[in-house]
């Protein structure tokens, strides 16, 4: 008996040296861990376990995480959709089997990986993303040897060579650009940070080349234990063709390819629709979409769900911010910089250079100390509407389209909400506005009204009620507080929760609100003297969808 204990007491100090060690030496001594892109899995599975009801979550490496917008996917379907694509360097085992112990009867898994036969396998950059997976997730690759061995020896690496390069300092609490845990709002990486084209450079760099068949036995054999697992679990799965540059493989070989998958497995091909993109709908690698791909490649996975699961889509009419928060605007100066002129808040576009096609005014924060980056931008503007149409948002990279325009008055509201990539010279931070076509506004000129930087998302209006027609979509971010539904005189409360996704439907004799994630629903009988519905919307910023 004693031994027994002697040898327990031994394990158990043993295990909690080894944690104590990987985590002085990948953890502490990592001085981007507390920014790191691999935070995002702890959104991802925050969401996965949140969801009580049936549910749709797509697994894959990048092409999914930068392809797939779940918001707009679950606001159109009316179901719950987790987007858990992270990094093809996981291989297909450890992009999978964590996630499979959270599917519950009367989930959809959709599985949309790379074009590759690997099972196992890892490298440096990924092996920490484990560290960020919950323990349930982290078990099922603990207890399979062929997954976890290639893992422990990228974290024995990295912990040998963070202990050779020992740097004790502080960690970075800011990390610049798409890689980054800011990047992610739950589940997907926002919109603004991967808003910009890919360029010609990078896009010359994608080779075609000849995609062969799978042929890997070992993958085959292990699809097809998980179709069986899944199936008598009451879980459906199918293979979703990954989004790729156009310029990659034909589309006959990438049909081909994950119909052997399919016929070799047993599992669905959702759909043979082939979504290659061009340059304009990347963004920075062969599987990367931009925003606007991201759109497109979700509307058209959005459509082949549907036909499946007999919904018919609800088509967004407008998406936009509500808040009632007091704007906390940041003393601004302009900078007048290439090409333009500025005299009391009057700027004036001339065309020095006939061979340079763009012009920038840029905006500079008095505060050195403080950036950009999460921000948000707004300046309003009088002067030629046409001019005015043609003015981008500019911070680095490409020039960006404006969240909202809109008119108030003889002025134009021009916003971007959650900048990102701020330009950095000399100790000062900026952004600002680019107006192409120079030589058709040569000495044309607009007045600067305002200028404000907050802390919060801009509205497109300054809406703190909004008439309830047919039906709305309420993303609920980081409120807790409470809507308020005024029919007529009679005023109801409805606590919202963080991080949930609402339907609001007005029907002939009720207002009904479910939270997408619980089901649970809350009917409001309406006062048929007055069917007339407003919501009016807590202080914390929301997304809302009026939906058609």
């Amino acid at each position: 008996m004693k031994n027994a204990l002697k040898f327990i007491v031994f394990v158990f100090t043993l295990v909690t040296c080894i944690f104590l060690y990987f985590n002085f030496t990948i953890i502490t001594l990592n001085n981007d861990y507390l920014v790191s892109y691999g935070r995002g899995l702890e959104k991802k599975f925050d969401k996965l376990e949140s969801i009580d009801t049936n549910k749709i979550v797509i697994v894959g490496g990048s092409n999914v995480n930068f392809g797939i917008d779940s918001d707009l996917m679950e606001v159109s379907l009316g179901v719950p959709v987790v987007n858990m694509g992270f990094h093809a360097g996981l291989n297909t085992f450890n992009i999978i089997s964590p996630v499979t112990p959270f599917l519950t009867e009367g989930d959809i898994l959709i599985i949309s990986k790379e074009f590759n036969d690997e099972l196992y396998g890892a490298s440096v950059e990924v092996s920490n993303y484990f560290q960020f997976m919950p323990l349930k997730a982290r078990w099922e690759t603990y207890k399979n040897f062929d997954a976890i061995a290639p893992i422990l020896k990228c974290h024995i690496n990295n912990s040998q060579n963070n202990i050779i390069n020992f740097d004790f300092k502080p960690q970075n609490t800011y990390k610049p650009g798409t890689y980054q845990a800011k990047a992610f709002k739950n589940d997907n990486l926002k919109k603004n940070v991967i808003d910009f084209e890919m360029n010609t450079g990078t896009y010359s760099k994608i080779k075609a080349k000849k995609l062969d068949p799978p042929s890997n036995i070992e993958l085959f054999k292990y699809y097809q234990n998980l179709k069986t697992n899944l199936n008598e679990r009451g879980i459906k799965v199918y293979f979703s063709i990954p989004a790729i540059a156009d310029s990659r493989f034909s589309k006959e070989e990438m049909i081909t390819y994950y119909q052997t998958l399919s016929d070799k497995t047993g599992i669905q091909l959702l759909s043979k629709n082939i979504l290659s993109f061009p340059r304009e709908k990347l963004s920075n690698t062969l599987y990367h979409l931009n925003a606007t791909g991201r759109k497109e490649r979700s509307l058209n996975l959005t459509n082949d769900l549907s036909q499946i699961l007999n919904i018919k889509l609800k088509k967004i009419n407008e998406l936009f911010y509500a808040s009632s928060t007091k704007i906390n605007a940041t003393p601004l100066k302009l900078n007048d910089f290439r090409q333009c002129k500025l005299i009391d808040s009057q700027l004036v576009f001339v065309n020095n250079n006939k061979k340079d096609k763009q012009n920038y005014c840029r905006v500079m924060l008095k505060d050195t100390n403080t950036t950009f980056n999460d921000k948000s931008f707004k300046i309003v503007v009088k002067g030629n509407d046409s001019l005015i149409k043609d003015l981008k948002f500019k911070a680095v990279g490409r020039p960006q389209d404006w969240d909202f325009i809109y008119k108030d008055d003889s002025k134009h509201v021009l916003i971007k909400n959650n900048v990102q990539g701020t330009i950095y010279k000399n100790g000062n931070n900026y952004i600002g506005i680019s107006l192409n076509n120079i030589n058709k506004y040569h000495n044309d000129s607009i007045k600067i009204i305002k200028i404000e930087i907050s802390e919060t998302p801009f509205t497109s209006k300054p809406i703190i009620e909004l008439g309830l027609n047919k039906s709305l979509a309420i993303d609920s971010q980081n409120s807790n507080n409470e809507l308020i539904i005024k029919n007529g005189e009679i005023f109801t409360p409805y606590e919202l929760i963080q991080n949930r996704k609402y339907i609001l439907t007005n029907q002939s004799k009720e207002i009904r609100i479910t939270n997408l994630y619980s089901g649970n629903t809350k009917a409001i009988k309406k006062n048929s003297s007055n069917p007339k519905v407003n919501i009016q919307f807590p202080a914390d910023v929301i997304e809302v969808y009026d939906l058609k």
